[in-house]
């Protein structure tokens, strides 16, 4: 038992309820009811609320499903059984609790008994234990012989591991502060039994305050434990947390007040990670998603690249150490676009990590994966595989991988050039945009030899963002930029985002050019370059997409919005270039990865081509009107999409990316958010007139 800090070391625990009681349960179906009615029984009427998370760890007897008949709060499901351990820090990870206890489905200890635990914790102790060594403790029915002489085994063999003495270290209920669970858990790694053990290395390790409370037992004769099978991990997993605590592998921050667990739900998006620093991501984190990483990859280097935010040094440096714990090499790229990393994976075939939060704001950093030659990493092609990883935790290596750096930004200039036919370049006066972002290191230096005036916009490099937003897709955003081309009668302006792999165009009259255009105009650059080529786009492009590739000998080919499907048909179809309304423009060429530097010389060499400003060239490509992207909330989004297509059953329809409507004059698509309760309506028609018309026409028949 350690020292108790007094109330006023640090502000209260975070959490919803007054206690969160998580039960793990496996093949539990005929007792987990009476379990959860004994604990409602015993302790619903807590001041400040009771909640019950049950972990069903892949119970194969409908556990889950008799314990959400019974009333559980929440319940998790394995998709198989992978051990106490893991349900345990599943059960955490989902609890609300200002204090969580868990404790064992066949209750051996009455649930009331937690109410003892929760007064400890509430009087100021992180970690309060039952024990069944303590003095006090009472035992009402005597546990097995082989159960009695397990648990003292198990103590014994806890001396070489553990610093204190503990008396018992296997007593089925324990409680902890909701920050200092999520802390714990969040370091946690094992999965069996000898998880209750590496909870005390991780309190010891960090000198959190653990009180050992007496405890009434009711042992039952019902037991999931092989004693072979189960005998030998012990010793295997023993041995594993003292040299994972020698290796400081369970050490963290000293103050109690910002421990927390990193919540992976949160930060795993559908095509990258992406969260508030340190609130959501942190450098913990990141280590881990790096162990992960390097072990999906499975390849003998990962290259590690980052942008221009203050955060992305330590959280960069924190991922490329999880790699190196695998022993795998690192290759820092050090600062760079996105597009170089890409272009980097591919041209050294070998796997990438460029940190970005891309439009993002100053708090927000994140990680783009991608595979050896620049294969994206989604949630279909691995990005699920490397949170569960990273949630488990990864074993380090018997040798640290090494450290080296690169600079590939010439060789990317160079490969970005060879896109265009760089004597067919006539003088233009260029600005851009590049809004502090990653586009004021690379920019230049792909503009350097070739005959155009550019002026760089806010090409200081500052994850601040100080001037505006590096969102080109606001039109806020573009106010500078456009003021600037206005101002000195330059032939185009090029708006960048924070990684550079998107941009936007604005004409010579100061005009924004949409991404639907821009793709048009690349499309047929592309064709005119390789006839007959095929051209993708994605759902929500303007008709006029696929109308001037038919024009120009092309086949147009539609797809789902999202970089990872656009990516993956192209490989299908050896399409030779790819676009999408908000501005990502993809090469076959460039390892089939996006790039706004390519894009925007590809637009700038047909204006030198045609010898028209940008003004006149854009004109033949936009032959009708657009909603542009209108975000309505619904509660249920799936519900809406069917009654808008029952409105418009006589129309031709898909749903290939949510729901699209033609109606020959006019169609629309309506899509749902990956991530809130939104639908994304997007719309086209003849006329501006007439878009507003039907506009407010489909919003009536989404119940708007």
């Amino acid at each position: 038992m350690s020292r108790r800090p007094t109330t006023s070391d640090r502000p209260p625990s975070p959490g919803a309820a007054r206690l969160s009681v998580v039960v793990p349960a496996y093949e539990e179906h005929d007792r987990i009811a009476a379990s959860i009615d004994a604990i409602r029984g015993a302790l619903g009427t807590l001041d400040g609320g009771l909640e019950i998370v049950v972990v069903d760890d892949g119970s194969t007897d409908g556990t889950a499903e008799v314990a959400r008949a019974a009333g559980a709060d929440i319940v998790l499901v394995h998709d198989s059984n992978r051990g106490k351990g893991a349900a345990v820090r599943t059960g955490v990870r989902g609890a609300n609790g200002r204090t969580v206890a868990f404790t064992d489905a066949d209750l051996s200890y009455a649930p009331s008994q937690l109410s003892a635990l929760l007064g400890e914790v509430e009087s100021g102790w992180d970690v309060a234990v039952g024990s069944r060594a303590h003095a006090d403790t009472r035992t009402v029915v005597r546990p097995s012989i082989v159960r009695s002489v397990g648990g003292r085994v198990i103590n014994w063999l806890t001396r070489p591991v553990l610093r204190s003495r503990h008396r018992d270290t296997q007593c089925g209920i324990k409680a902890f502060r909701s920050d200092v669970a999520r802390f714990i858990f969040g370091r946690a790694r094992i999965d069996g039994f000898a998880f209750d053990v590496e909870l005390f290395a991780i309190v010891e390790r960090n000198g959190l305050a653990l009180t050992e409370v007496p405890v009434i037992v009711s042992n039952t004769s019902r037991s999931t434990v092989h004693a072979a099978r189960d005998g030998w991990r012990l010793v295997r997993d023993l041995l594993r947390i003292r040299k994972w605590a020698r290796a400081g592998v369970y050490d963290g921050p000293g103050e109690l007040a910002s421990l927390r667990m990193p919540a992976y739900d949160a930060v795993f998006k559908a095509y990258d990670i992406r969260g508030l620093v340190p609130d959501e991501l942190d450098a913990v984190m990141c280590r881990a998603i790096g162990a992960a990483f390097a072990r999906f990859s499975d390849a003998g280097r990962v290259l590690v690249a980052r942008d221009m935010r203050p955060s992305g040094v330590e959280l960069s440096s924190a991922f490329a150490d999880g790699v190196r714990s695998q022993g795998i090499d690192v290759v820092d790229l050090g600062m760079a676009s996105t597009d170089l990393v890409y272009y980097a994976a591919g041209t050294l075939d070998a796997p990438g990590a460029m940190f970005t939060a891309s439009h993002n704001p100053a708090q927000y950093n994140g990680i783009k994966l991608c595979l050896a030659g620049a294969k994206p990493v989604g949630v279909d092609t691995g990005l699920l595989r490397i949170k569960d990883m990273a949630e488990r935790g990864c074993p380090d290596a018997d040798h640290e991988g090494k450290l080296m750096q690169d600079d590939l930004l010439d060789d990317f200039a160079v490969h970005v050039r060879s896109f265009v036919d760089v004597g067919s370049l006539t003088p233009l006066r260029v600005i851009a945009d590049t809004a502090n972002g990653m586009g004021g290191l690379v920019v230049p230096i792909v503009f350097d030899p070739l005959p155009f005036e550019l002026e760089v916009m806010y090409g200081e490099l500052d994850g601040t963002f100080p001037n505006h937003p590096a969102d080109p897709i606001q039109p806020a955003n573009l106010r500078d930029l456009i003021a600037r081309v206005q101002e000195t009668r330059a032939d185009v302006g090029l708006a960048f985002d924070g990684d550079a792999d998107r941009v936007f165009l604005v004409d010579d009259k100061g005009v924004p050019v949409s991404g639907s255009t821009t793709t048009a105009i690349v499309a047929k650059a592309v064709l005119a370059r390789e006839p007959g080529a095929t051209i993708l786009y994605n759902c929500i492009c303007s008709k006029a997409v696929a109308e001037i590739v038919r024009e120009n000998g092309g086949t147009p080919i539609r797809t789902r919005v999202g970089h990872s499907f656009i990516k993956a048909v192209m490989a299908e179809t050896g399409a030779a270039f790819g676009g999408e309304h908000s501005a990502h423009y993809y090469f076959r060429d460039n390892y089939r990865a996006d790039s706004g530097s390519i894009a925007a010389l590809v637009v700038l060499e047909q204006l030198c081509v045609a010898g028209v400003p940008l003004s006149e060239l854009r004109k033949p490509f936009e032959r009708y009107a657009q909603s542009g992207e209108v975000n309505l909330e619904f509660v249920d989004p799936q519900a809406v999409i069917d009654r808008v297509a029952e409105a418009y059953e006589d129309a031709d329809q898909d749903r290939l990316d949510g729901l699209t409507v033609d109606l020959g004059d006019w169609w629309f698509n309506v899509r749902p958010s990956n991530t809130e309760p939104l639908l994304r309506l997007n719309l086209e028609a003849r006329t501006p007139a007439e878009v507003e018309r039907h506009v407010a026409e489909v919003k009536a028949a989404m119940g708007e």
